[in-house]
This record gives C-alpha cells, sequence and structure tokens, in this order.
C-alpha cells in the first residue's frame, strides 16, 4: 500500500481517537453516570466546558479535512500517479494534522496559540494544493515511463479491430433474428 494510503488510514485513526478519547469521554461519562440524557447533546447550543469546546472543534477540523484529502489519494490512485515528493506530503499533512489538533486541546485559546494552530492548518492547506498540482506534472503511470506507456497504447489500439469486429457481429445477429415469427408480426402490425 502506498504511503498516501497509509496516511488516509492514520488521518481517519487520528479523527476517531479525537472522538472517543476527548468527546466521547465527556458525553458518555455524562450520560452513565445520570448527569445528562441521551438525548440532551443539541448541535446548536454550546455545551461544556471550554477544554470540551475546543475538543468538538478539533474533533470538526478532522472531520471537515478527511474527505478532502480522502478525495486526492482516491484521484491519485486513479491516475495511479506515485512519487517520493507526494509521500513527504502526505506524511506532513498527518504530522501537521496531529500537531494542530494537539494546540487546539492542550492550551488555552490566545492569539499565538491561534496563530500557531493556523500555521499547523496553513501547512496542511498547502501540502494538499501541493499534491492536487503535482498530479498534473504526471500524467504516466507510477513506476513506468512515457515510452512504456506509448507501447501499452499501441497495443490497446491492436486489440480495437478486433472489438469492433466483435461488436459489429453481435449487432448484426440480432438484426437478422426477428423477435416475433414472421406470422406474428402481420398480426401485430395490423392490430
Amino acid at each position: 500500500m502506498r504511503i498516501p494510503v497509509w496516511v488516509l488510514l492514520g488521518f481517519a485513526l487520528w479523527t476517531l481517537l479525537l472522538l472517543f478519547t476527548t468527546v466521547g469521554v465527556y458525553r458518555w461519562s455524562r450520560i452513565l453516570t445520570g448527569r445528562a440524557a441521551v438525548s440532551a447533546r443539541r448541535a446548536d447550543e454550546p455545551q461544556g466546558g471550554e477544554r470540551y469546546r475546543r475538543a468538538m472543534r478539533a474533533h470538526m477540523n478532522c472531520v471537515e479535512n478527511l474527505p478532502v484529502y480522502g478525495a486526492i489519494v482516491v484521484a491519485m490512485l486513479a491516475a495511479r500517479v506515485a512519487s517520493p515528493v507526494l509521500d513527504a506530503l502526505a506524511i506532513t499533512i498527518l504530522v501537521a494534522r496531529i500537531c494542530q489538533s494537539a494546540v487546539h486541546l492542550l492550551f488555552e485559546q490566545t492569539n499565538v496559540v491561534a496563530s500557531i494552530r493556523f500555521a499547523f492548518y496553513f501547512l496542511q492547506a498547502v501540502s494538499m494544493l501541493a499534491m492536487g498540482a503535482s498530479m498534473r506534472e504526471r500524467p504516466w503511470m507510477a513506476g513506468t515511463s512515457p515510452a512504456m506507456t506509448a507501447a501499452a497504447r499501441s497495443r490497446t489500439l491492436s486489440v480495437m479491430p478486433a472489438l469492433v469486429a466483435g461488436i459489429h457481429d453481435i449487432h448484426s445477429v440480432g438484426r437478422r433474428t426477428p423477435a416475433y415469427p414472421s406470422s406474428n408480426r402481420r398480426a401485430i402490425t395490423c392490430a
């Protein structure tokens, strides 16, 4: 499995870990001790202390950015693009994501802390943009040269006439075989 895919799994694992160890612990401890009902959680109202709200925002940041990175990885796999640069950018994204979440969770939010958190986010955004841009630079498949791709294209083109002839034969067979016997066809057209 390629490094960007491993990073995608790590990103998803980090998102779940944040949910279970911060938000989940707070909510379920309140529910299980009878201090809150299961239905007491409302998304449109601030709940819990400052630490809980920071945990919610850190988790939501992961939830919002995970699909973006996932789309980039899917595009990379579809385009069969791989390079050490993409691997390094993917690792940078995961490390910056973990650092951003940690800063969000561990420190009271001041201007300095928010600036540090934004710097980690900005590093992720630039890395994702760079990953997307680098896919445009290498249009051929990973691990092959343009000459090998040309050879594969010529093999595909040599198969095309046989494929077209086969489709034509199938189409011709369908035309010769009437759907109804000729006596039924007259009856149907007369009716």
